[in-house]
């Protein structure tokens, strides 16, 4: 895992050029490299992009929730690059201390009454071209609630009619 906490405070530049050096050393190692960071979706998103190799993400529901991100948007947007998901926060002394792992549901493309002009640019956007309906998770929440997911963790389903793989 890499850390980003301090990004802003970095020049971008060189952050990518160590962080490619990182990428190189781990594809060669055959190492997934993740990247968890303080920084929304879409910026987080944007970074990747400047990175030359695969990076996951590991997502902080703690840290989101501190930094006051909107979390279900940034699932929506990092969607398949989640690789990990956990909740943490600080002790005391201010040290991480993780309370727990946890896997997620990342819908995309869920029909709730929107006009004609948004259904049709985004399905258009959709493999399937279809938004889904809200039953349509129903499976795959009942399977993360039960203990049929217990050994799985840290996961994130992306359920998007294929939207994520374009």
């Amino acid at each position: 895992m890499f850390e980003t906490s301090d990004l802003e405070n970095c020049n971008i530049i060189d952050f990518t050029k160590n962080l490619n050096a990182l990428i190189s050393v781990a594809k060669d190692n055959n190492i997934q490299l993740l990247l968890e960071t303080n920084l929304p979706g879409q910026e987080t998103v944007d970074l990747i992009s400047q990175l030359e190799g695969e990076v996951g993400v590991v997502y902080d529901i703690g840290n989101a929730t501190q930094c006051g991100h909107d979390i279900g948007k940034d699932l929506r947007v990092l969607s398949s690059l989640i690789q990990h998901v956990y909740i943490k926060d600080k002790d005391n002394n201010g040290e991480n201390v993780e309370l727990g792992s946890g896997n997620v549901l990342s819908p995309g493309g869920v029909f709730n009454g929107q006009g004609d002009e948004f259904v049709q640019k985004l399905t258009n956007l959709i493999p399937m071209n279809i938004m889904a309906s809200k039953d349509e998770y129903r499976g795959a929440i009942q399977f993360l609630c039960s203990d049929a997911s217990a050994y799985m963790n840290g996961q994130n389903i992306v359920m998007d009619g294929g939207r994520s793989l374009l």
